[in-house]
């Protein structure tokens, strides 16, 4: 009996040691993704600020914020556009500025 439940936490410790290795490659990319949609939505918000609170439709009008920021726009997609103030406060109860 003994020996089974030396057997089963050595599995289980194993098992836990295999999945606390971090995965290098995957959190690379997810930092640079992160800095990625930072960076986007700050263009996003100078864009608009400079625009009369109009979002832009396309990442052509976006760039020409920073157009040395070095930004892609692969992998990204502008799924709406228009007045920025036109979008609901994303936290129930919070007013929205301006």
């Amino acid at each position: 009996m003994v020996a089974g439940v030396v057997l089963i936490l050595a599995a289980g410790t194993l098992m836990v040691t295999e999945t606390m290795v971090p995965n290098v490659p995957f959190q690379q990319e997810s930092i640079t993704r992160m800095d990625q949609a930072r960076k986007w939505a700050l263009a996003f918000i100078l864009f608009a600020d400079a625009h009369g609170n109009q979002l832009p439709n396309d990442f052509a009008r976006l760039k020409t914020i920073n157009p040395k920021d070095g930004l892609s726009d692969s992998n990204w997609v502008i799924v709406s556009s228009g007045d920025l103030n036109g979008f609901p406060h994303p936290l129930p109860g919070e007013k929205t500025a301006g």
